[in-house]
């Protein structure tokens, strides 16, 4: 139980770090999450937009007006997804 604490956390941690480097950018969150599925070999993009769907996050937003509290969502969806 404490390794899957430690792999989620680790996972959660990756993806905040890649929204940070993302950041600059004005892409949306489709275009993030076609970006991590040439990262991640198991991306499963249908559980991650149905975090983002359940995480109330707007799809026409960008990267730079998300609020922080949107950012430590979106990398919740990402460590969840793959």
């Amino acid at each position: 139980m404490v390794y899957l604490d430690v792999l989620l956390l680790t996972n959660f941690l990756l993806a905040y770090f890649l929204l940070l480097a993302a950041g600059a950018l004005s892409g949306q969150r489709a275009s993030f999450g076609r970006m991590l599925a040439g990262i991640f070999r198991r991306w499963q993009p249908e559980v991650y937009e149905g975090y983002l769907r359940r995480l109330g996050l707007p799809k026409d937003k960008a990267f730079k007006d998300y609020s922080r509290g949107m950012k430590m969502k979106l990398a919740i969806a990402v460590a969840l997804s793959h």
